[in-house]
């Protein structure tokens, strides 16, 4: 709630927000954050609207260089007036809090951005990811690939949904969910080939495309071969029977491997199902996976 005029960049590709450190939880780590075309639209029409008006005490708007000159309070009042008025004042039925809050939308985020793990814990200010992330050292690029993913977070705007974009979103959802547990990208590729092999994806598909989505070894290939099949063409069993194949990995009984290594290589690590666990006097980190 304390950000600035100053703070703003919505001139970048994408729009920004430069978080100082006075403004996080803890006081201890700026950050850059990235707003959705959508994000961006919306704040330019609350800019513009608010010229001229005036607080409940009579003060204008533009009297502060304060984006939101309002408390936490208020805004969580502002929303749950909304949300009333727009018939979502929705209820968990065990313990009667409402499903859509302030800090709801945190989680909306980490479950659709659709970033690795390690940027997507940085955009959240998760310090142990932060201080080794590219969103610090080359925002730039941390911006063109939230880019990519932007879509994934739009709210207001009504859009066709296939089914293809439909298990797209479930996959990915239990892929983060399998590296989150400690399954490497190598493990889920591996039972990806398994499976294609086992519903005879192969025999319907032409070599050149079995090529392309390194379903078939070939140099200069790279990328989860995960990512290259049209879900939307699969039957129901083959789809279903690929989460079954996915939600095995959970189940396997594997051992815990740790590894020391440099402060630079730790991103690459976490993007490859291993888990932060410390960091030594020395200043290396250790970091830890099951096989």
């Amino acid at each position: 709630m304390e950000i600035t005029k100053d703070d703003l960049n919505l001139n970048s590709e994408p729009a920004r927000i430069d978080l100082r450190a006075e403004y996080t939880k803890g006081n201890d780590s700026d950050r850059t954050v990235f707003l959705t075309d959508e994000a961006k639209n919306k704040l330019e029409d609350y800019m513009e609207w608010r010229k001229g008006e005036k607080k409940k005490d009579g003060k204008p708007y533009d009297n502060t260089d304060k984006i939101f000159p309002f408390t936490k309070e208020n805004a969580a009042e502002i929303l749950e007036n909304a949300l009333k008025n727009a018939n979502l004042d929705m209820r968990d039925n065990k313990t009667g809090r409402r499903k859509i809050h302030t800090h709801s939308t945190r989680k909306f985020f980490r479950s659709n951005c659709g970033l690795g793990d390690a940027l997507t814990h940085a955009i959240m200010g998760h310090s142990e990811y932060l201080d080794n992330s590219y969103l610090r050292v080359d925002p730039d690029k941390a911006g063109k690939k939230f880019a990519k993913n932007m879509e994934n977070l739009q709210v207001l705007e009504i859009q066709e949904t296939s089914e293809g974009r439909l298990r797209e979103t479930e996959i990915n959802t239990l892929k983060a969910s399998l590296k989150a547990s400690g399954v490497s990208q190598d493990r889920i590729d591996e039972a990806f080939k398994n499976w294609a092999k086992t519903n005879e994806i192969l025999d319907e598909m032409e070599i050149e495309d079995q090529v392309l989505m390194g379903l078939t070894s070939s140099p200069g290939v790279s990328g989860s071969p995960i990512d290259k099949i049209d879900l939307g063409t699969l039957s129901y069993d083959a789809f279903e029977d690929l989460k079954e194949k996915l939600l095995g990995l959970t189940s396997e009984k594997r051992e815990s491997k740790q590894k020391v290594i440099q402060e630079e290589e730790l991103e690459k690590y976490l993007d490859n199902g291993w888990k932060y666990v410390d960091q030594n006097n020395g200043g290396k980190v250790i970091v830890e996976k099951k096989q």
